[in-house]
């Protein structure tokens, strides 16, 4: 249903860098979207997937001071840490 030319986006909340054997279905990693489209028909050279997120940014998420929080730009650090994604996302261009 997408046009050639056309692009695909998806974005998937990611709090855990942990995936359980044999089975671990409700949390996607960058190269587990990535997967998926390539098996969904869309060219591997056509797909930007990866991952963000930090401590920080998870945390004010569950603070329960209201969702969604409101940015602070003062005290909301956004910088990206590997080792703690909070989401994953992918990209894909159909060719």
């Amino acid at each position: 249903m997408l046009r050639k030319g056309g692009h695909f986006w998806v974005a998937v909340p990611f709090f855990v860098p942990f995936h359980a054997a044999p089975m671990d279905n409700s949390r996607w990693s960058a190269r587990g979207l990535k997967n998926f489209l390539i098996e969904c028909g869309f060219e591997e050279d056509a797909i930007q997937s990866a991952q963000w997120g930090n401590r920080h940014a998870a945390l004010r998420n569950l603070d329960g001071g209201g969702w969604p929080p409101q940015y602070d730009a003062a005290t909301d650090d956004l910088t990206d840490d590997p080792a703690m994604p909070i989401c994953a996302w992918a990209l894909a261009k159909k060719t």
